[in-house]
């Protein structure tokens, strides 16, 4: 998938069910999120104990492209939450646009010559919904 530019958004509470794939570890966690090997199992129990725990987690980092959203860093944390059946998570955003909004009117706050890294919907085998 193709994207460009990127402009921060800050900080927002996002709903989980608009977190779609990843940004760099789709081949780390299915399309559920759950991980797929023992170091990101390990990685996760770690996670999932702070949050039984009530411990502060950071944001997770975000990528937002239309309506759906990619995790770029905090996989972890969106899994262990998801898990727990939490329904909103706490992230930094940053959005981007494809090619077909390049025209639309917020298009001047994009910096066109950035692209955005290599994004996927849910497991690695899966392929984006036609809309």
């Amino acid at each position: 998938m193709r994207a460009y530019g990127g402009i921060r958004r800050g900080r927002d509470t996002v709903e989980l069910s608009h977190i779609v794939g990843s940004a760099g570890k789709h081949d780390w966690f299915d399309e559920g999120f759950m991980p797929l090997c023992a170091l990101s199992r390990e990685r996760w129990k770690r996670i999932d104990r702070a949050f039984w725990l009530g411990h502060k987690l950071p944001p997770v980092a975000l990528y937002k492209l239309g309506s759906r959203y990619f995790v770029k860093d905090g996989h972890h944390h969106v899994s262990a939450t998801r898990f727990h059946g939490a329904e909103w998570i706490d992230a930094e955003i940053k959005e981007f646009m494809s090619p077909a909004d390049r025209t639309c009117p917020r298009a001047s706050e994009y910096h066109k010559s950035a692209a955005i890294p290599p994004i996927s919907y849910g497991h690695v085998n899966s392929s984006p919904p036609l809309h």
